[in-house]
Parts: C-alpha cells; structure tokens; sequence
C-alpha cells in the first residue's frame, strides 16, 4: 500500500505516525515544506520517498503539482494527523481520486461552528456557542453567551489562541489578540476536568484503549508558561456499556458516511450534565481517528 503523508517530520509527533506506518508496511510518501536534511532521522528513515514542496497551504498549486509528481504513481490512501492539514488532505483525495474522507465531510470537524450544529441536530447538548468575524459580533455573542465565556479561532487547535473572559473589560483586553484571527467561536464556559480515550483500531475493532488525565487543564497548560503539564493514565477504569459506547453513539449519530469513529476522545467531567464539546476526525478510512470532548457541566 502507499500512502501519501502530510508533513511527516512536522509537528513532533507526526514522525512516530510516520514510522509507525513503514513499520505496518506501507510505502510512506512524504510530502512537506520541510527540507528533507532538517527532518528528524527516525522520519527520514521511514520513508520510501520525500516531495517537498514550498507550501502545504495553497491547495490549488499543491494539488497541480502532485498530480504531476504522482502522475506514474498509485496512490491508495492520503493522511494528515496534523489538524491544519485535514482539510489540504481532504482536497488532495478528491483531486487524485483517493478513498477516505472528502471536503465536505472535513468541513465539519475543523469548522467548530459547523461541528456543534451537526451536534445540535443530532440532539447532544454543547456549549452555547455562536460564530463572530468582527470585534462588534464578539461582543454581541458574549452577550448572549454570558461571562466567563470562551473566545477561540474556528478552526484553531492546542488551545491557541483561545481564552476565557469573566466580564465585559476582559474581553476588551482579548480583542486585540485576535486580529489576526478570521473568525472565532464564542462559547460557553464549562468548568470540569479534561480526560482524554484513546484507541487504536483495526478493522474497526479496538485493539487497546487508555484513559488519561490531564493536569492542568488544558487552557490553564497553555497560558501559564511555568507550568509543566502532566498526563496521569488511568488504569482502573469502570464503565457500564464498555470503553467505547459513548463514543460509538455520538459517531453514528453525527457523521453518516464516515465509519465507526472510534480512536481519540477527550471529554471534561464536572458534577453532572453533559455537554459535547469538539469532534474531529483526522484520518481517510474506516481506522477514522476522532477527538471527542464531551464536557460536563455544573448546574
């Protein structure tokens, strides 16, 4: 099999996806905008070939130029565990013909406003939540929201620019910071403890999962420099229904189309309530690797 993968030496942890997929047997093809002498050796290794290219992000030229590269090649499965490149791998599948997830099917797990409505239709409670492109908008839906409240990008990821406001003047402070941003996801703050399910799957069967918790929380980690975060797994785990059937109910219900999402979730527990936070997707085909937080609120 070869596979066509997205930055493989970038962020860090994508090189262990990298070899991890060499290891199973499949012909990695790296494409990035990396120099290949700069990438980690344990990716270079990994591969059987490199195409950089001088930017993931035009999706037009991208697509132009792997078509040419590739020409000669089959291609049978394209992935990027990378968010801000499911979209580009998405594009990518459709302009070469590959199997897996298309645009439209992306759009909802790197879109949060998109991905709470599927949420919300499908009847599972999320935060309130509401789209804002100007600084007036943001206000408004902070309003509505009430404080504290959470201001983050659309399509963000690790907590980047993300931040939780208690009041009208706070916001005031956070608006600035954000210029460079687009859009932005003003939503409901939810106080708990963040965990995360992790899986691994094969021919939609988990071969293992692990619980873990973060410590701090996540947005806490983020902006407080000093801090170095921890992840405490947890073994002796209880649940009636077994590891995976939250996960399994929420994925059918939200994402017709994409099989059996069941690989990575991450939820907060508080006292009671729960509310789905974020659901995205990251690979093309049946083994759909997914992040589920499913937050609980306090009344």
């Amino acid at each position: 099999m070869n596979v066509l993968m997205i930055s493989p030496g970038y962020p860090e942890e994508m090189i262990h996806f990298t070899r991890g997929l060499a290891e199973a047997g499949a012909q990695v093809i790296g494409v990035g905008d990396q120099h290949e002498g700069a990438m980690d050796p344990v990716a270079r290794k990994s591969l059987a070939a490199y195409l950089r290219v001088e930017t993931l992000w035009d999706e037009d030229a991208l697509a132009a130029e792997l078509k040419n590269k590739l020409r000669d090649v089959r291609i049978d499965r394209i992935e990027c565990l990378w968010e801000p490149g499911m979209l580009v791998a998405a594009r990518l599948r459709e302009e070469l013909g590959v199997p897996g997830m298309t645009v439209a099917q992306t759009i909802p797990f790197r879109d949060k406003e998109k991905m709470k409505q599927a949420l919300d239709a499908a009847g599972i409670r999320t935060p309130k939540h509401y789209r804002a492109g100007t600084a007036a908008a943001v206000r408004e839906a902070a309003s509505r929201v009430g404080y504290p409240a959470i201001v983050k990008p659309i399509a963000g990821a690790g907590s980047a620019d993300t931040y939780r406001v208690d009041d009208a003047a706070a916001l005031e402070e956070v608006l600035p910071k954000l210029r460079h941003v687009e859009e932005v996801s003003v939503e409901e703050f939810i106080d708990g403890e963040e965990f995360t399910f992790d899986t691994i799957c094969a021919d939609e069967e988990i071969l293992y999962w692990n619980i873990s918790w973060y410590r701090p929380r996540p947005l806490i980690g983020r902006t407080v420099q000093w801090i170095s975060p921890q992840t405490v797994i947890h073994r002796l785990v209880a649940t009636a229904g077994g590891p995976t059937a939250a996960a399994d109910d929420v994925a059918e219900s939200v994402t017709p189309g994409v099989t059996k999402v069941r690989s990575f979730a991450s939820f907060t527990a508080a006292r009671n309530g729960m509310r789905l936070n974020r659901f995205i997707a990251t690979t093309s085909h049946p083994e759909v690797c997914a992040i589920v937080s499913i937050r609980k609120a306090r009344e």
